[in-house]
This record gives structure tokens, sequence and C-alpha cells, in this order.
């Protein structure tokens, strides 16, 4: 009966942590605080500080994109690999069966 105490308190946990955060993303802003995310958006301008334009983030999008595409082969190269040596086994295994039966 445990198990479902702490089941319920999590779920209760749970709901009123949601409801806090809703409370808190619906609460009105104060206008200090707001004058505080356009001076943080202007500070923290990336391409102004790091020099990175759009032909740049193409660039690196692709050499991103070629990678992920070269894990996505590797990973189904050893998945039929994987899926071969099943099958070597479930065979093996079925025949080593059949032996024993055979030879009872």
């Amino acid at each position: 009966m445990s198990w479902l105490r702490g089941k319920i308190l999590f779920g209760l946990i749970a709901y009123f942590g949601g409801f806090a955060t809703a409370i808190y993303y619906l609460a009105p802003v104060s206008q200090d605080a707001a004058g505080k995310k356009q001076r943080q958006s202007a500070m923290w301008n990336a391409s102004e500080k790091t020099g990175l334009n759009s032909e740049k983030c193409k660039e690196m999008a692709g050499q991103l994109g070629q990678k992920m595409r070269s894990a996505v082969a590797f990973a189904e190269e050893q998945a039929k690999r994987i899926a071969e040596l099943y099958k070597a086994h479930a065979a093996a295994a079925e025949q080593n069966k059949n032996l024993q039966a055979a030879a009872d």
C-alpha cells in the first residue's frame, strides 16, 4: 500500500509544480524586469561578438548534417551486423537443440 501513497504524493508534487509554473509564466512582468530583458538581449547579441554570419552558419549546418548522416549510416551498418550475428546464433542454438534431441 505504500507504493500507492508514493504514487499519489508524486502526482500531487508534479501537479502543483505544473500549477506553480503556470502561475509564474502568466504573472504580469514589472517594468524593471522588462527593461532588464532588453538590456540582456542587446548584450548577448552573438553575431556582433563572434562574427557569425548566415554563410558561416549554413556551412556549419552542412557539416553537422554530413556528420549526422555518417553516424546514421554507421548505426544502420552495425544494426545489420548485429541482426546477422543474432540470426547465426539463433540458427546455431536451433541446430544444437536438434542434435541433443536426436542424441536422446
